[in-house]
């Protein structure tokens, strides 16, 4: 009750204010009719009153009660849309603000990412390129190592061309020079056999050795051995081997015993005929 005589404080006092101004008409006309009639009458103005409804009073007064607190419920209405319109923008503002925020976070993270990219690309190029330089300065000096080995070895090969033909050129002269000396103690030797001093130096031979051979029991007449004999310059007899004999072991034994025997053989009369493999027939009969 308390609340609505508040909240209806001034249409209550409006109606309590036309109460009043009715109550004090009355009072008027009931005074001016109960006074005596001697009295000189007075021309006064008739003040025409009506009669005030009550429940319309209250009825009008509640309307305007209403109407007035559906006015301050409108305007607390629009406060609230205001102020909620408010909050909406302070909020969208602070999107827009955290937006951008993120949006200058993104922009310098990538500019970061771009410049670090930019520098690890450049830092890769550099490496890129000095490698490329340490690879070219490598096959270069490999280059030049190949050349010179490849010179070395033409050079090797052409000091070893040389050098074969010069051994070639030698060994020819020393084979034609052999040769030649061969051809020459050849045609000495054929000399010395033609004048019959091979024939001489075998026959000396043949009776050293001879002479220094001891006749074993089991020796048969008509005995013969091809005996195969090694000398060394000087007649000095180093290896003696019978080849074909007609006697036993114990012959072939004593005719190698008397070749050692007969050891130095003598020499030739011509030096050309001199053989360090001779092969002698052995003839004791002879």
């Amino acid at each position: 009750m308390l609340e609505f005589v508040r909240d209806h404080a001034r249409p209550l006092a409006y109606s309590v204010l036309v109460h009043l101004v009715i109550v004090v008409g009355l009072v008027l006309n009931v005074t001016r009719f109960s006074q005596p009639a001697a009295a000189p009458m007075k021309v006064v103005p008739v003040v025409q009153s009506s009669v005030v409804d009550m429940s319309e009073v209250n009825r009008q007064v509640k309307e305007r009660a209403i109407a007035e607190q559906r006015e301050r419920d409108r305007k607390a209405q629009v406060e609230k849309e205001k102020a909620r319109q408010i909050e909406i923008k302070k909020k969208r503002d602070q999107e827009l603000r955290e937006a951008k925020l993120k949006a200058d976070a993104e922009k310098k993270k990538e500019a970061e990412l771009q410049v670090k990219a930019a520098r690890e690309k450049a830092e890769a190029d550099k490496k890129a390129e000095a490698e490329r330089k340490r690879k070219q300065e490598q096959d270069r000096k490999a280059k030049l190592e190949a050349e010179k080995k490849a010179e070395e070895l033409r050079k090797k090969k052409e000091a070893e061309e040389l050098r074969r033909k010069q051994i070639e050129a030698k060994q020819r002269a020393e084979a034609e020079a052999q040769l030649r000396e061969q051809m020459a103690a050849e045609e000495a030797r054929n000399a010395a056999e033609r004048s019959g001093l091979l024939a001489q130096y075998i026959a000396l031979i043949g009776q050293k050795i001879e002479r220094n051979w001891i006749r074993p029991p089991s020796a048969k007449p008509g005995l013969e051995c091809v005996v195969q004999v090694t000398q060394i310059p000087g007649g000095q007899v180093v290896s003696v081997k019978v080849v074909r004999c007609n006697g036993d072991d114990a012959v072939i034994r004593s005719v190698e015993a008397a070749v050692y025997q007969a050891s130095p053989l003598p020499d030739p009369a011509d030096p050309s005929l001199f053989e360090r493999r001779l092969q002698l027939i052995f003839r004791p009969e002879d």
